[in-house]
């Protein structure tokens, strides 16, 4: 008969298991523990610091529970190219931060080579369509694009037909957007060059008869405008 494996061995070999394939260790709302320092005063351990993790370790903690929160990733913060969070230019340069232990780069799809690192996002191929998922603290938060989507109703029922529809749309949908949604694309930054793409996209889905909605985002526009202007300062021939 195998022997019972105690909590406590578990969570030693997992840490054990953790270092050697250089996933970070985080905590919510108690100190960050070394390695050897786990142990059985958690009384709760979150696997996953994504969306659903993250506020389950945010809940636990304020309800005075030692958690212990658990990533396979790193901790990004935003910062120069490569230094900090990866950006769309690191992407294209072929740098390996942007990719989960891949020999190639995880979010176009296009393959370009990488060296291999333990980086923000790994691609999980399926049968015709892949996903792309978050691999650092955050998790998909990582990678949603900060879109803040609120489903139709006949959708959403179909799905999940044990929920009230009318609480979501008006009490948790609305107190959602309001903690974390800058609005939708302002008209001024719609009509620029930069979203000449997004424009294309809804002439052509207007013109097939779909009928297109601005979704909220979760981002400060008034940060993308800065942008706008130091790059047109910066780039504009002449100046």
């Amino acid at each position: 008969m195998a022997k019972k494996f105690k909590r406590r061995t578990f969570l030693k070999s997992g840490a054990t298991l953790a270092a050697m394939a250089g996933v970070t260790l985080s905590t919510s709302c108690i100190p960050t523990p070394t390695l050897f320092e786990i142990s059985e005063r958690r009384k709760a351990v979150v696997i996953g610091s994504g969306f659903g993790g993250a506020v389950t370790a945010l809940r636990l903690g304020e309800a005075g529970i030692e958690t212990l929160l658990l990533e396979r990733g790193r901790q990004w913060s935003p910062g120069p190219t490569g230094k900090g969070f990866p950006n769309t230019l690191d992407l294209a340069m072929g740098d390996g931060r942007t990719s989960w232990l891949s020999f190639q780069e995880s979010l176009s799809g296009l393959g370009l080579p990488v060296y291999k690192y333990a980086g923000l996002m790994e691609r999980v191929k399926g049968n015709g369509i892949d996903a792309v998922c978050g691999a650092g603290l955050g998790g998909g938060s990582l990678v949603y694009a900060g879109l803040l989507m609120q489903p139709h109703r006949d959708l959403f029922e179909a799905a999940f037909p044990f929920i009230n529809y009318d609480d979501m749309d008006t009490i948790y949908y609305p107190r959602a957007r309001s903690r974390v949604s800058g609005g939708t694309i302002p008209d001024d930054l719609y009509v620029i060059d930069n979203y000449s793409a997004i424009r294309k996209f809804v002439s052509s889905a207007e013109m097939g008869g779909v009928n297109v909605e601005k979704s909220h985002i979760g981002f400060d526009w008034n940060i993308i405008r800065n942008e706008v202007k130091w790059h047109t300062h910066c780039f504009i021939p002449g100046q």
